[in-house]
Parts: structure tokens; C-alpha cells; sequence
């Protein structure tokens, strides 16, 4: 029988685990401050539309809180409500238009307005994407 090659387990300075999704930052903080004053957002709700936004669904997001899942459920429908949308994906989108805008009156005209940073294996990458 032939050996297995294992040259790719071996080899630990090369190997990612693509399982582990990468830490990605697609609004900064100051957008996000912009944000919750255009929706007037409570600054819990603002938290929880972060997290909701990150991927984490209602039981992780209270687990992060320290709140229970009925009153995070309850937040994301108010949040639902001030946007007039009925999904997190079309908050997120919400979101990412308002951020664009925002960015396409300031002085970085033409530019996402975040920084897209992922952290894979110990090191960072930072891009800025442009709009088309």
C-alpha cells in the first residue's frame, strides 16, 4: 500500500482554517454612531443591530448581552420597524446603502465606506473596495 501524503499537514505555516469564518468589519464605529441617529436607535438596539448584522442569531446575541433571547427579539422588531423591513439581510443591506451614501457626500466620494479588515491566521489584511 502507498503512503499518504501529508505534506499539507505538515506544513503549518501555510495551513488556514477556512472552517473559522474571518473576522470582517464592513461599517466602522462611526458610521455605525451615524446610523443610530438616522434610525433613532437606542443604544442597546444599536449593539443589537451590530451583532444581528455580524451573523449571530437571537440566542448569541443575548448570550454576548446578557439579555434574553424574547427581549433581543424584541429589540430586532423595533429595529425592523424604524427601517420599515422585514429581514436581517434587508436591515444589512439598509445599512450598508445608508453607509454608502454617507460616504458619497464626504470627501472619500466613490469609496465603501469601511474598511474591510479579515483576520486569517494571526495576520491582518485591510482593503478598501471601491464602488463600481
Amino acid at each position: 500500500m502507498g503512503e499518504k501524503d501529508n505534506s499539507f499537514n505538515n506544513s503549518a505555516q501555510t495551513y488556514v482554517d477556512y472552517r473559522e469564518p474571518p473576522e470582517v468589519t464592513l461599517i466602522d464605529e462611526q458610521r455605525w454612531a451615524q446610523i443610530g441617529r438616522r434610525y433613532n436607535m437606542t443604544p442597546r438596539e444599536l449593539e443589537v443591530a451590530k451583532l444581528a448584522c455580524r451573523g449571530l442569531d437571537n440566542m448569541q446575541i443575548g448570550g454576548t448581552l446578557n439579555i434574553k433571547d424574547g427581549t433581543v427579539k424584541t429589540h430586532i422588531r423595533n429595529i425592523y420597524r424604524r427601517l420599515n423591513v422585514q429581514s436581517r439581510i434587508a436591515m444589512f443591506l439598509k445599512f450598508i446603502r445608508f453607509a454608502a451614501q454617507l460616504s458619497e457626500s464626504s470627501e472619500h466620494r466613490g469609496v465603501l465606506p469601511a474598511i474591510v479588515e479579515c483576520s486569517l491566521d494571526r495576520q491582518t489584511a485591510q482593503a478598501s473596495e471601491v464602488l463600481k
